[in-house]
């Protein structure tokens, strides 16, 4: 029962980061990075730039683009066997943009439209956001993620 409980818990706190909801996106995000780094054996590079007003976004925004994060990280962990990622996110001008990078063993473009669950959810999600994803690697040479997330007005989403 105890092992149960512990799984919960873990899901849970990935459904609605402790961090994401106590400190705001910026530091649920270094979080992130801080704990990816740790737990893997990999070089963690990043720039953050802004996100310093994140409290007035709507909560659903919030989510959905440390999701869209989460989930590109994920998989460069899962997938890549990289040994380095470079991630930055950067606003400017009511946007968010996202680059994530690895060097990891890429994949072949056709290769993309076959993926799995993990990518049609990233897909719906920057879809949700009125975002762009361009996703792009080459065998032996590594994988980026650029995502382009319009940053709504309150009321918006």
């Amino acid at each position: 029962m105890n092992d149960i409980s512990k799984t919960v818990r873990n899901i849970s706190h990935n459904l609605m980061p402790i961090a994401l909801e106590k400190y705001g996106f910026k530091t649920a995000i270094l979080d992130l990075l801080k704990s990816i780094k740790a737990a893997n054996s990999l070089n963690v590079e990043y720039l953050i730039e802004g996100l310093e007003q994140t409290k007035s976004w709507p909560q659903n925004f919030i989510i959905s683009t440390y999701r869209i994060v989460q989930e590109v990280l994920n998989n460069a962990i899962k997938h890549s066997g990289a040994t380095h990622l470079f991630v930055q996110i950067i606003e400017l001008d009511n946007a968010i943009t996202i680059y994530i990078e690895d060097n990891g063993k890429g994949f072949e473009a056709e290769n993309l439209e076959k993926n799995g669950a993990g990518m049609k959810l990233l897909k719906t999600n920057v879809d949700y956001l009125s975002g762009k994803l361009e996703i792009n690697g080459k065998p032996n040479e590594g994988t980026f993620a650029l995502i382009e997330l319009p940053i709504p007005k309150p009321t918006e989403v």
